[in-house]
C-alpha cells in the first residue's frame, strides 16, 4: 500500500517540471473569443503590402467539432483607393476570404469568414491578415506614406465549437488521457494505472515510466495530473494497464495472453517485443504490456515518443534516446520547449508571439542570451529588413537581417538579468513572453510591383535561451516546487490515508 501511495504522489510531483506555457488557450465549447482576450489588442499594418500574424493554440484534449467563424473588425485610412486596396484572411496558408477597403468601411469595417477546421487535429490555428493598400494609380507609389494604414481591432472575434477527444489511435494518446482545460465545459476523470501483477518490480518500474508520459501529456494541457493506482480495472474510467506476462480478467479486444506469449488477432507477438494497444472505446483503455521485463520496458518508454496512427503497436527495441533535457546547463532550445519552426510570408512587418516558462528556482545572472536562428529569403532588401526582439515587454534591440546566406543566421540578444528575476513587487518572474518583430522589405526596381510572397522568414526551433543562474537564495511560494527539485535532501510526509482536493 505504501508503494502505491508513493508512486501516486511522486508522479504528481513530476508534473511540476518546467514546460512550455502557451498563449491564452481556446477552450469553452461553442463560445466566441475576442482577440483582446486571447492576447491580441489593436494592431496596425502600414505600407503598401503588410501582414498581421495571429496564432491561436488549441488545448490538448480538445478538437473542433465543426467549422469556426472568424470576424475581423477593422478601420483604415480614408484615403485608400477602393479599387486597389484589399484585406485577405489566410488560415494555415490557405486564403479564405477578401474584401475591398472602401470609404464605406473606413471606420467600421467587418470581414467574416468560415474556418474549415471540422476535425482539425493540429496544435493551433495560424491566421494571417494580408493587406494591400494603395493611395494612387501611380506605378511609383510612396511606400512609406503615413496614410497607408489599417488597424485590425482587438474586438475582432473567433468563434469555435470545441469538444473533448474521445476516440482515436495511439497517435492521440496525449489528447485522450490529458486533463481538459479548466475553462472546458466538462471535466475528465484522471487515468487509473492498473498494475498486473501488482508487486512485481518490473511492473512498478514500467508504471513509473507511464506516469512520466502522463505527466508530459498533462503539462501540454497546462495542468497538473492526478493519478490513481489500482490492482483492479475500474468501470467507466480512463485506464492504462501495465502488464507483465499477463492480462487482467476481461475483454481486451484483439489482444490476449495465451500463457506463453501475447496474441493480436490470433497472431503471436514475439516475446522480446513490447506491446501497446488502445481500445477504440470511451473512456479509453490502453494496454502497456510485455512478455519479459525488457519487452515491457520497451513498451513503457515508447509512450514518451511520437506514436503512429494505429490501434496496436509492437515495440521491437528501445525508442531513440530522447534529446538532452531542457534547461540543462542553463540552456534550452525552442525545440526542447515544444516550439516548432514558425514561418511568416509577405512583405512588411510581422509579429510573432511566444510564451515560455523558465525554471522557478533560478536567479538569472548577468550574461544571459537569446540566440535566434532565422532563415530568410535571399531576395530581401538587406538595408531595410530587420528583426527586433522583446521579452516581457522589454525591448532587447534590433538587427538588420543578413540575407546573403542560404542557411539560418544567428542573431544574439543580451538579456537584462535584473529585470527577469522579479517584478516591482518582488514576485518571482517565471514566464518569458517573447515577441519577435520582423520587417521584410523587397526591392522595387523601377517602381515595378513585385511578388510579395517572395518575402519570407523562418524562426528555427534551434533558437536557444541561455540563462546563467544561481539557486534562489530565499524561500518563496512563487518559486514552488523549486525547493523539492534542487540537489538537496527533501522529506515527503504522507498521512496514512491522503486526501486529494480538486
Amino acid at each position: 500500500m505504501v508503494v502505491k501511495q508513493l508512486l501516486r504522489w511522486m508522479s504528481g510531483l513530476f508534473l511540476c517540471l518546467q514546460m512550455l506555457a502557451f498563449p491564452a488557450p481556446l477552450a469553452a465549447q461553442g463560445s466566441i473569443h475576442r482577440f483582446a482576450d486571447l492576447g491580441y489588442s489593436d494592431r496596425t499594418a502600414s505600407g503598401i503590402d503588410a501582414v498581421l500574424d495571429y496564432y491561436f493554440p488549441i488545448p490538448t484534449g480538445l478538437r473542433p467539432r465543426s467549422n469556426g467563424v472568424l470576424t475581423l473588425r477593422f478601420t483604415h485610412s480614408p484615403l485608400l483607393r477602393a479599387d486597389r486596396s484589399t484585406i485577405t484572411v489566410v488560415l494555415n496558408g490557405r486564403s479564405l476570404g477578401s474584401a475591398r477597403l472602401t470609404p464605406d468601411n473606413a471606420e467600421e469595417g467587418v470581414l467574416s469568414v468560415v474556418l474549415p477546421i471540422a476535425g482539425f487535429d493540429g496544435p493551433g490555428l495560424f491566421i494571417q491578415v494580408r493587406l494591400h493598400m494603395r493611395l494612387t494609380d501611380d506605378i511609383c507609389e510612396e511606400v512609406q506614406n503615413p496614410a497607408l494604414w489599417t488597424v485590425v481591432r482587438g474586438d475582432s472575434t473567433l468563434q469555435l465549437d470545441l469538444q473533448p477527444v474521445e476516440a482515436g489511435t495511439l497517435a492521440d494518446v496525449a489528447a485522450l488521457f490529458a486533463p481538459l482545460p479548466l475553462s472546458a465545459p466538462e471535466v475528465r476523470a484522471p487515468p487509473t494505472i492498473v498494475l498486473h501483477p501488482t508487486t512485481e518490480p518490473s511492473t512498478l518500474a514500467a508504471a513509473g515510466k507511464v506516469a512520466f508520459a502522463i505527466g508530459q501529456w498533462a503539462a501540454l494541457a497546462q495542468q497538473d495530473q492526478v493519478l490513481t493506482v489500482s490492482d483492479t480495472v475500474p468501470e467507466q474510467l480512463p485506464t492504462i494497464v501495465v502488464a507483465l506476462a499477463s492480462l487482467p480478467e476481461g475483454n481486451w479486444g484483439s489482444v490476449r495472453w495465451n500463457g506463453r506469449e501475447y496474441e493480436v488477432d490470433g497472431q503471436e507477438v514475439p516475446p522480446d517485443h513490447g506491446l501497446l494497444m488502445l481500445e477504440p472505446a470511451s473512456p479509453p483503455r490502453l494496454v502497456v504490456a510485455g512478455a519479459t521485463p525488457t519487452a515491457l520496458r520497451f513498451a513503457a518508454q515508447a509512450l514518451s515518443t511520437s506514436l503512429p496512427a494505429a490501434a496496436v503497436l509492437a515495440v521491437t527495441q528501445l525508442p531513440p534516446q530522447l534529446p538532452a533535457a531542457a534547461w540543462r546547463d542553463g540552456a534550452a532550445s525552442f525545440a526542447q520547449l515544444g516550439v516548432d519552426r514558425r514561418q511568416v510570408v509577405g512583405a512588411g512587418e510581422h509579429q510573432i508571439d511566444f510564451a515560455f516558462e523558465r525554471p522557478s528556482g533560478w536567479d538569472i545572472r548577468v550574461g544571459g542570451m537569446l540566440d535566434l536562428q532565422i532563415a530568410t529569403a535571399s531576395g530581401l532588401r538587406a538595408q531595410t529588413s530587420w528583426v527586433t526582439a522583446a521579452v516581457n515587454g522589454i525591448t532587447l534591440g534590433s538587427q538588420r537581417l543578413q540575407v546573403e546566406t542560404n542557411g539560418p543566421v544567428q542573431y544574439r540578444f543580451t538579456l537584462p538579468a535584473d529585470l527577469l528575476n522579479s517584478d516591482l513587487e518582488g514576485t518571482p518572474i517565471r514566464r518569458l513572453d517573447l515577441q519577435i518583430r520582423l520587417y521584410l522589405d523587397l526591392p522595387n526596381s523601377g517602381c515595378e510591383e513585385v511578388d510579395t510572397s517572395a518575402a519570407w522568414a523562418v524562426i528555427e526551433p534551434t533558437s536557444t535561451w541561455r540563462l546563467p543562474n544561481d539557486p534562489a537564495a530565499v524561500d518563496d511560494l512563487g518559486r514552488f516546487p523549486a525547493a523539492l527539485l534542487a540537489d538537496t535532501n527533501a522529506r515527503l510526509v504522507l498521512p496514512p490515508q491522503p486526501t486529494i482536493y480538486l
